[in-house]
C-alpha cells in the first residue's frame, strides 16, 4: 500500500509539471528506484533516489527537464520536509507537556 501511495505522490508532482504518466508505470518507476537505492551504501539514498527516479521517468516518455523537477519535488514532500514537521510536532508537544 506504501509503493501505491508513493506512486500516487509522484504522479501529483509530475502533474505540477505539465506530464502525466500511469499509476502503473509510477509504481514501477518508484519501486525500483527504492531498491536501488537499498542496494547502495548511500544513507537515505540521498541523490541515488533522484537520479533513479529521473531516469526511471525519462524511461517511461517523461522529457528530461520535466524528470529531474518531479524527481527534487517528490523528495523533497516524502523525505525532506517531513522531519522538518516532526520537529514543529515535538516542540509543540513538549510546550504542551504531553512528552
Amino acid at each position: 500500500m506504501a509503493q501505491v501511495i508513493l506512486a500516487v505522490v509522484l504522479g501529483i508532482c509530475l502533474r505540477a509539471f505539465g506530464q502525466h504518466a500511469s499509476l502503473a508505470e509510477l509504481i514501477l518507476v518508484n519501486t525500483l528506484a527504492s531498491l536501488l537505492a537499498g542496494v547502495l551504501p548511500i544513507p537515505g539514498g540521498i541523490g541515488v533516489m533522484e537520479a533513479a527516479i529521473s531516469g526511471g521517468l525519462v524511461a517511461v516518455g517523461i522529457p528530461e527537464g520535466a524528470a529531474v523537477a518531479t524527481a527534487i519535488a517528490f523528495r523533497l514532500v516524502t523525505f525532506y520536509l517531513p522531519p522538518i514537521w516532526g520537529v514543529v510536532a515535538m516542540r509543540s508537544c513538549a510546550a504542551a507537556r504531553y512528552i
